[in-house]
């Protein structure tokens, strides 16, 4: 068998492989991490066993521009979000008025219902696919559901069908508390909004079976299907928006027809395609003792993590920490629809080492839209050039809070300290995306004027108060801010003319401390001994939704706890290392800076893995080297690095100072070294294995990660994915036993037959 080729056989899990042994067996495939990615994410699917009865048990689906959440009370329910859909206040009116609204309500009725008191029912959200199934049996019939927002599409795709015994009603409502225009025409209803920049329509219409449209009463309008015992029909939804001379409905209903013109089974086949390629692009993997059920719990988190952020995160404006597309109350926030830049700053570092950069573009952009207006505010209120960044702005980019009576905004000190460090985190924030990933356009469009902008603020702001300068925090991130102008300067030829300033500047600053972005490394540098705890005590700290979401307001999950738990997942495993000494071989290359114009660091593997865990994982690292590693007992076992652009690649012996490691390309062995920090050449778009001498992967087989599918609820301490089956009385005892949904009850869809078998026979 080629060994390029290998059988899809099940890699034991690391902690239970002998050392010796595991030489034999490895992930890496000689380009990446072999995992099957539809049947490993399979077994983090969340899966609800009774019906989630409210919105706070509400499933997400996305395509990063259009949300919903759903739940069943009943009847299938989705509350439906769009990214730029702000109702702004006048004028003049203070912060809480600022809202980015609800699209409106999508309900799927039919009566009697198969989703009242079922005796049989699953909904499972399906990772791999981005899409959630349901499958629901009473003593009336059946129904089964498949619904994603397609991201081909930009429609809500929801395939319904059911099975009875006698003819069933069905119908698609559209809710809207708002003074809203509610609408039906033909087989189409919606709903239409303006408000005071922009309008909007919601447009909902039934595909495969013939539907009436009606507005039944006030805040309603409904498609009424033609009574049936059984149907199949596709449902489509779209919203647009468009300026106040737009048109909306138009805009809606194009999306719709070439939404039904492709048909639901194309529309389902590009849902998978998008959303494999979109796993394929990073991997974490997380294996403890027996009878631990933190690491994989942590696992499961960190791919909803991603998948929460990759269904909120293609729109034009990024999305809101405080809910993003996940409202479950109409128009209900945790607070107002304003930004804050520390939980922005928690969703873009997130997506950085998880190699999804394409996510990053909403946040970003949303930056770089406002500067004009940040830029011209700092101009008019401090007499300053460059930009200072709020802590907390809309998305125009101004602070809400009133500046105080009788002065300005900064006018202490602390205040000036907090706007130079919040002003040059964001800045230097987007350039790390940019080291991770480089890219000469984003680095010359985004990036540079970006951190320029808050450099040439901070810069400003201390010599206008001269004791600031003192500041270690301050130093820190100017001096690595002016390393990094004056690299992309000199690098990419940009012609900046204040670098002979900058230049004399970092002459003052040679003792700086070095600086680490706070925003990569959320809860600081953890080791192996506290990393644990420090998760444990995380998901344990907010209270936590079925579904995977956290946030003490259950219509409005806070997604920057998420993004910075998963952040802190992948900071034990992947991070970055101040060298305080530069090997002589460094000197001689003259790369005694990192990529990007920091100071020396060097990439670090299984930073913080507990001593007793094991796992695999493939991230991104600055400079445009994939890494992917494995490791049993909290010690690596071989480290492999892909070189997307050549260049140095720098990395922390794994194995500590002193222990012999050598680095292979393909068969052929490149470097031999036992240094503290190894560092080799590479060629663009080639692999490298690096591993001990005395313990060789070179050679082993290569084995294919596969899963099995979730089949129940998983616990970890007081939290919980997915909702178990619900408590069934058995005869005889008055108090009930939770019982899987299969032995505790007979199917309804055989007693379904054997009715439509007796009505054939009467016939």
């Amino acid at each position: 068998m080629s060994r390029n080729a290998p059988a899809p056989v099940r890699a034991a899990p690391a902690t239970h492989i002998p050392n010796r042994a595991r030489a034999n067996v490895r992930l890496f495939d000689g380009s990446a991490l072999n995992v099957d990615y539809a049947s490993y994410l399979a077994q983090h699917d969340v899966l609800y066993q009774a019906p989630p009865l409210s919105g706070s048990e509400g499933m997400p689906i996305g395509d990063g521009d259009l949300g919903a959440m759903l739940w069943c009370p009943e009847r299938l329910r989705f509350q439906v979000q769009k990214s730029d859909l702000w109702s702004d206040p006048p004028d003049g009116a203070d912060a809480s008025g600022w809202r980015q609204v609800s699209a409106g309500a999508v309900s799927v009725c039919a009566d009697p219902s198969f989703l009242r008191n079922p005796d049989r029912f699953e909904q499972r959200l399906c990772l791999h696919s981005g899409t959630v199934t349901i499958q629901s049996e009473n003593s009336q019939g059946a129904c089964q559901v498949t619904t994603f927002v397609s991201a081909s599409a930009g429609v809500l795709v929801i395939h319904y069908a059911d099975q009875s015994v006698r003819s069933v009603e069905r119908r698609v409502d559209i809710h809207l508390k708002r003074d809203a225009h509610l609408f039906a025409v033909g087989e189409t209803a919606g709903a239409l909004q303006a408000f005071q920049d922009r309008r909007y329509a919601l447009l909902a219409r039934v595909d495969g079976a013939k539907s009436t449209a009606r507005v039944k009463e006030p805040g309603i309008s409904s498609l009424i299907v033609d009574g049936s015992r059984s149907s199949e029909l596709t449902i489509y939804v779209a919203v647009a928006t468009s300026p106040r001379n737009g048109d909306p409905v138009a805009m809606a209903r194009s999306r719709i027809e070439t939404a039904i013109s492709k048909g639901y089974e194309r529309l389902l086949v590009e849902q998978r395609q998008h959303w494999g390629h979109f796993w394929e692009k990073s991997f974490l993997r997380l294996k403890g003792s027996d009878g631990d059920p933190l690491p994989h719990y942590l696992e499961n988190l960190w791919y909803l993590g991603l998948y929460q952020q990759a269904c909120c995160s293609r729109g034009y404006d990024a999305p809101l920490a405080n809910g993003g597309l996940w409202l479950t109350g109409e128009d209900t926030r945790g607070g107002p629809a304003l930004y804050a830049g520390r939980d922005m700053r928690a969703l873009l570092a997130n997506l950085i080492p998880a190699n999804h950069l394409e996510l990053s573009v909403p946040y970003v952009d949303t930056y770089y839209r406002m500067l004009p207006k940040i830029a011209a505010s700092t101009g008019s209120e401090l007499g300053l050039a460059g930009a200072r960044f709020p802590a907390g702005f809309n998305r125009h980019g101004e602070d809400p809070e009133p500046a105080p009576q009788g002065g300005s905004r900064g006018s202490t000190a602390d205040d000036a300290r907090r706007e130079i460090v919040e002003s040059l985190d964001t800045g230097l924030l987007v350039y790390e995306a940019w080291r991770h990933a480089p890219d000469p356009f984003f680095l010359r469009e985004r990036a540079y004027p970006l951190l320029r902008a808050a450099t040439v603020f901070a810069i400003e702001r201390c010599q206008s108060a001269h004791s600031l300068w003192y500041t270690s925090e301050i130093r820190a991130r100017i001096g690595a801010a002016l390393r990094a102008l004056l690299w992309a300067d000199r690098e990419h030829e940009l012609e900046e003319e204040l670098r002979h300033e900058w230049e004399q500047l970092m002459a003052g600053l040679r003792s700086a401390e070095s600086y680490a972005a706070p925003d990569m490394r959320p809860f600081g540098a953890l080791s192996s001994r506290d990393s644990a705890g420090l998760f444990r005590s995380l998901i344990g700290s907010v209270a936590q939704q079925p579904c995977g979401f956290f946030g003490e307001s259950s219509g409005s999950p806070d997604l920057a706890f998420m993004a910075r738990l998963c952040g802190g997942l992948s900071g034990i495993l992947l991070n970055e290392r101040s060298v305080t000494g530069v090997a002589p071989a460094a000197r001689r290359s003259g790369s005694a800076v990192a990529f990007g114009g920091g100071a020396p660091n060097a990439i670090e593997v299984f930073t913080a893995l507990p001593d007793s865990w094991g796992g695999a994982f493939s991230m991104i690292a600055p400079g445009g080297f994939r890494v992917s590693a494995e490791a049993a007992q909290g010690r690596a076992c071989y480290v492999a690095v892909k070189s997307l652009l050549g260049g140095l690649c720098r990395i922390v012996n794994p194995w500590g100072a002193g222990e012999r490691v050598r680095i292979l390309r393909g068969r052929m062995q490149t470097v031999e070294s036992a240094a503290a920090v190894l560092e080799f050449p590479t060629e663009p778009n080639t692999a490298y294995l690096i591993e001990r001498e005395e313990m060789s992967y070179a050679h082993a087989a290569v084995a294919r990660l596969i899963g099995k599918p979730n089949t129940g609820v998983k616990e970890c301490g007081g939290s919980r994915l997915g909702i178990p089956p619900k408590v069934q009385a058995v005869p005889g005892d008055e108090r009930g036993s939770r019982l899987p949904s299969e032995t505790a009850v007979v199917s309804v869809m055989s007693r379904v037959e054997r009715a439509r078998l007796n009505l054939r026979e009467q016939a």
